[in-house]
C-alpha cells in the first residue's frame, strides 16, 4: 500500500489537470443556452469563484439534467464543493460518476471522493477511493 504523499501527489496532479481540461473545453454550440450556462460555471471554477460556480452548474443540472455535458457539469460541481470544504455535498455530487462505465474525468473522481471520505473521518471508504486510483487508473 502507497503512502500519504503518494496519494497526495496524484491528488494534486490529478487537480491541477482537470481544472486545465476544464478551461479547455470548446465553446461548440455556445449560443445554446445551456451550453452557455456550462461555459459560465466552468469558467467561474477556472477563475476560482467556487460559489459562483457551485450556483451556475446547479442551475444548468437543474434545467438540463440529460445534457451530454451533464456528467462533466456534475463534475465540476463536485470540484467547486470539495474546493469550499463541502465534503459531504462533494460525496452526495460525485458518488454517481464514480459509477459510471467510462468518464473521462474517473481518476479524479476516485480522488476527490477519496480525499473527501478521510477529512470526513470514513477511512475504509477513503482507502476504498484511493485504491480505485490505483487499480484502475495508475
Amino acid at each position: 500500500m502507497a503512502n500519504r504523499g503518494t496519494y497526495f501527489a496524484a491528488f494534486a496532479v490529478t487537480m491541477v489537470g482537470s481544472v486545465i481540461v476544464l478551461a479547455g473545453d470548446t465553446p461548440q454550440g455556445a449560443s445554446d443556452p445551456a451550453i452557455r450556462d456550462y461555459l459560465s460555471g466552468n469558467g467561474l471554477l477556472n477563475r476560482q469563484l467556487y460559489d459562483l460556480a457551485v450556483v451556475e452548474y446547479r442551475n444548468f443540472l437543474a434545467d438540463h439534467p440529460d445534457h451530454e455535458k451533464a456528467p462533466t457539469a456534475r463534475y465540476g460541481l463536485g470540484v467547486s464543493l470539495f474546493r469550499t470544504g463541502k465534503y459531504e455535498q462533494t460525496v452526495e455530487e460525485l458518488t454517481p460518476l464514480a459509477a459510471r462505465g467510462k468518464f473521462l474525468y474517473a481518476t479524479e473522481v476516485a480522488t476527490i471522493l477519496g480525499q473527501c471520505h478521510s477529512a470526513l473521518g470514513h477511512h475504509a471508504a477513503a482507502a476504498e477511493a484511493f485504491a480505485i486510483v490505483v487499480r484502475k487508473h495508475a
